[in-house]
């Protein structure tokens, strides 16, 4: 099967949004002077299974391992499982490497964020800092004890999510050619796009306005597919509902010179077993219903749970590959120039590109690779924009679910793109 495309008008999934934890912003990454914890925790923001793996079965060190295993599950989104190993790492460990321990405790911390339990991972912060008193980490806790200090209680996020799954259909517009669903944002009526790769909601200053969005004081800077460290604010959403399902104190990118209207995989996740297809959004068991999934979930994310992202693993040219799930690219597929290591490439050009931040002129060069999804073989002809700074050289976009759809199991951990029966 052969795919085509030529146009690029709107590009928006790879901005690097505000997440919403704030802890990285305060406390910076442990790292500590252990040269393999740091490749572990580079390795995980990269999906890079592969090198956790080996390091988890070839280490001898009991650390090194412990913590190997907490990303291992990570990764694979089994939250549960890697909280229990940190809990193992922190309770082994508080009297005779503390500093290591209060780490393992933190990384648990982050994956109750990832969940979207933040109530919950900030009571856990604070009973860190009551259980390390007098462990000589100080300085870890005098950070910790900062950013709890600037957290409002009454403005923690939370979503409630029906027991019984629903579907909702998506709609789309000329000017915008990528899935959205119909929401009420404080009341408003608003079209999001629903956007794999980015975080949280993200919307222009003018709806920031229009929705009583409250605006918060620190400035933020993000970058796109072509956009470099635009200016935007950081804001709090108090109520966002999307059919029966209801998210409170949304954190909020509120971005200048746009008219994106988004919500990323953070408002995403929490709702468990989540189906896209091309005309609707299903969540809960009917997602999975009559459907055979058991590829294993692969995530990258930072070590506080932010830039949480959705990597597929496909072969590219005969050589396995991963590839980033992106809804907010409405293309089939996206490249940066690192693609053209396995892609073929035709000829260059220049294009208008409407990425995040306004319109720009980038060097393109068009090309065309082999993939394989699910045993299916398909050439697909696609735009590289060379001067990208993405960190994945092939991103799949929306434009593929005419030809498959995309389920996301977070409830069991599974991802699969399921192409339709009439694919030819």
């Amino acid at each position: 099967m052969k795919t085509h495309m030529h146009m690029i008008a709107l590009l928006c999934g790879a901005a690097l949004f505000w997440t919403g934890s704030g802890i990285a912003d305060d406390i910076a990454t442990p790292r500590g002077n252990d040269p393999v914890i740091t490749k572990i925790y580079s390795a995980m923001q990269g999906a890079d299974l592969q090198t956790v793996a080996d390091i988890y079965k070839t280490s001898t060190d009991p650390v090194t391992h412990i913590v190997s295993a907490m990303v291992i599950e990570r990764m694979h989104y089994n939250l549960d499982a890697s909280s229990r190993d940190a809990e193992t790492c922190m309770d082994t460990l508080i009297d005779s490497r503390p500093s290591i321990a209060i780490m393992c405790g933190q990384f648990e911390s982050a994956n109750l964020h990832l969940a979207g339990r933040d109530a919950d991972a900030y009571a856990m912060e604070a009973a860190l800092v009551k259980r390390f008193e007098g462990h000589g980490v100080d300085v870890q806790l005098s950070r910790m004890k900062a950013y709890a200090s600037r957290i409002n209680k009454q403005s923690v996020f939370a979503v409630d999510v029906p027991a019984q799954g629903f579907t909702l259909p998506l709609v789309y517009s000329e000017r915008d050619p990528s899935p959205h669903v119909k929401a009420q944002a404080n009341g408003h009526d608003i079209d999001l796009l629903i956007d794999t790769g980015a975080h949280d909601v993200a919307i222009s200053e003018e709806q920031a306005s229009k929705l009583g969005v409250e605006v918060l004081d620190t400035p933020i800077s993000f970058s796109g597919w072509i956009t470099r460290q635009e200016p935007g604010k950081r804001g709090l959403l108090k109520e966002l509902k999307v059919g029966p399902v209801v998210w409170r104190n949304i954190p909020v990118l509120i971005v200048s010179n746009t008219r994106i209207s988004l919500m990323g995989i953070n408002m995403i996740a929490p709702l468990g077993s989540v189906r896209i297809s091309r005309n609707t959004l299903t969540v809960g068991d009917a997602a999975t219903e009559n459907t055979h999934c058991d590829a294993p979930m692969l995530i990258s994310s930072t070590f506080w749970g932010d830039g949480l992202g959705l990597v597929v693993p496909m072969p590219i040219e005969g050589q396995w590959s991963k590839v980033r799930l992106d809804t907010g690219a409405y293309l089939y597929l996206l490249g940066t120039a690192k693609a053209l290591e396995q892609a073929t490439a035709l000829r260059r050009s220049k294009r208008e590109v409407n990425d995040i931040g306004g319109q720009h002129l980038a060097n393109t060069d068009h090309a065309k690779v082999k993939l394989e999804i699910s045993g299916q073989p398909i050439e697909v002809y696609f735009d590289v924009l060379t001067e990208s700074a993405v960190r994945w050289p092939i991103t799949l976009g929306a434009g593929a679910l005419r030809d498959m759809d995309f389920l996301m199991d977070f409830k069991h951990q599974h991802m699969c793109l399921l192409l339709h029966p009439d694919l030819h």
